[in-house]
């Protein structure tokens, strides 16, 4: 019979050496997202949401319109923002959440999104809006946490 601290110690390892193998990977562990992105470059500087941000969706597309909607909800609630939802019918000037189906690569599938993060400027492009409302599920989870 084997010793139970012997089994212990043996379940321990096994734990312990599969979180190391999941940070080999590569991925930047400074991002917490679920789930883990395929690809995820640094750069440098901050998207400050404030009383002047606002989120653009695409022109008559009801969808995007729901999820930015959404989008403003939690927003309010973590940030205490009220974020209007408009029409984008252009480039958008300002602090911008631009929500959008245009100019997307089609390899993206239809739940693959890019969210690109710039000062005054935050991008979630996909070709179909089951994408841009992961897109903004991982934009939440990179807010800072909200103490209570």
């Amino acid at each position: 019979m084997v010793p139970k601290k012997i089994i212990l110690s043996f379940l321990l390892f096994l734990l312990a050496s599969s979180i190391f193998a999941q940070t080999e990977k590569g991925f930047d562990n400074h991002f917490s997202i679920i789930p883990q992105p395929l690809f995820v470059k640094g750069t440098v500087g901050d998207f400050i949401i404030g009383k002047n941000t606002r989120i653009y969706v695409d022109g008559n597309q009801k969808s995007l319109r729901k999820i930015g909607e959404m989008l403003s909800a939690q927003l309010k609630m973590e940030t205490g923002y009220d974020v209007s939802v408009n029409e984008n019918f252009g480039d958008p000037k300002g602090n911008a959440i631009i929500l959008t189906g245009k100019n997307v690569m089609d390899t993206l599938g239809t739940e693959g999104y890019n969210l690109s993060v710039h000062p005054g400027k935050v991008m979630i492009k996909s070709i179909h809006p089951a994408g841009v409302f992961y897109g903004m599920q991982t934009l939440l989870q990179l807010l800072p946490v909200k103490s209570e």
